[in-house]
């Protein structure tokens, strides 16, 4: 239960498919793929978020609070698999600034975290993981329970000049409204912002000046989008407010 922890900025923009190549293919001449990403040209990301009985993390989200956090469990793979882990994350922001924390949850608890249940046992070990142990306060107290879930393919590149700087394209996002992270055929799923790309970058202080032109360029316009805010307004969890 080793604990993850990344923090920095995250721009984000949308891109259509003619824009996505052309920025992508300006994109390779100063980076590369994620050695996770190179056999495919992308992997498989799937998301399952949480929020409470009054939709609180989307709220903050939508309204922009500057300190907000959510939790979700995140795998890479649309098939239940003990070669590939199960993390649990907790993502926040504050102030301008995003971060990340997760640790690998053990399979044979993936029930504890998915589900609706509400008798939780609870072992000491958890208890000294922060995150599982903020997670099962806000399940326990603030009633938070698994409510959408998100599927996409990223192709994500980094830089041998600065390890900190990350860009990810993400398509074909598909939702479903559901409380497990498998097992969900019978659940309907929807494929959103169809013909488009989510465009994420991530740095540590300041872009490159590289791709400080790319934006100028083409003149990219950020944007406050959210995959689980995407997820509940498709999922009909939550009224479109914009």
């Amino acid at each position: 239960m080793e604990l993850q922890k990344f923090e920095r900025y995250e721009f984000k923009y949308i891109l259509d498919t003619i824009l996505r190549e052309k920025i992508e293919n300006d994109v390779k001449n100063f980076m590369e793929l994620d050695n996770f990403a190179k056999k495919n040209q992308s992997y498989f990301v799937r998301s399952l978020y949480f929020d409470d009985p009054n939709f609180i993390n989307y709220y903050e989200k939508i309204d922009g609070m500057k300190l907000r956090h959510k939790f979700r469990l995140r795998t890479y793979s649309k098939d239940y698999s003990q070669d590939i882990p199960i993390f649990l994350e907790v993502k926040g922001r504050v102030n301008q600034r995003t971060y990340k924390k997760r640790c690998i949850i053990q399979k044979k608890n993936l029930s504890k975290f998915e589900g609706s249940e509400d008798n939780i046992t609870i072992n000491k070990d958890e208890l000294k993981n922060d995150i599982i142990s903020s997670f099962l306060f806000e399940r326990l107290r603030k009633n938070i329970k698994p409510l959408v879930l998100t599927d996409y393919n990223r192709s994500p590149y980094v830089s041998n000049f600065d390890r900190n700087f990350r860009v990810t394209f993400d398509k074909n996002l598909n939702i479903q409204k559901t409380d497990k992270l498998y097992k969900n055929k019978n659940s309907f799923a929807r494929n959103c912002l169809t013909g488009y790309t989510i465009l994420e970058v991530k740095f540590d202080r300041r872009m490159p000046k590289f791709f400080h032109r790319i934006v100028q360029t083409y003149n990219l316009t950020r944007l406050s989008i959210s995959k689980f805010c995407v997820g509940m307004e498709s999922s009909d969890l939550v009224e479109n407010l914009e």
